[in-house]
């Protein structure tokens, strides 16, 4: 999905801020994904000039994704809150 920008707005510092998170984001991606298939026993040189490694990194990075936003969710709605850490707005569970 892309978006279209206004020059002006590239320019914002917000907007770069998120562009930085984002790029840093994506090689962080980049490197785990090519670290994963190297382990698995293929070759560097040849996952860096063969195409189809764009689409193996394209398919794991969306499924890296959807993990990670379906964790936060389970995370914030499933597990039980412990002692001392109340997120601000949620109330500690009491029996009657």
């Amino acid at each position: 999905m892309f978006a279209k920008v206004d020059i002006e707005r590239i320019l914002d510092k917000a907007m770069g801020e998120r562009l930085d998170k984002y790029a840093m984001l994506g090689v962080i991606y980049y490197v785990a994904i090519m670290r994963d298939l190297v382990k698995g026993g293929s070759d560097l040189g040849t996952l860096l000039k063969t195409s189809d490694t764009a689409e193996t990194i394209e398919q794991r990075v969306k499924e890296r994704m959807l993990e990670d936003q379906l964790a936060a969710t389970a995370l914030d709605e499933k597990l039980p809150m412990l002692p001392g850490i109340a997120k601000p707005g949620r109330r500690k569970k009491t029996t009657a």
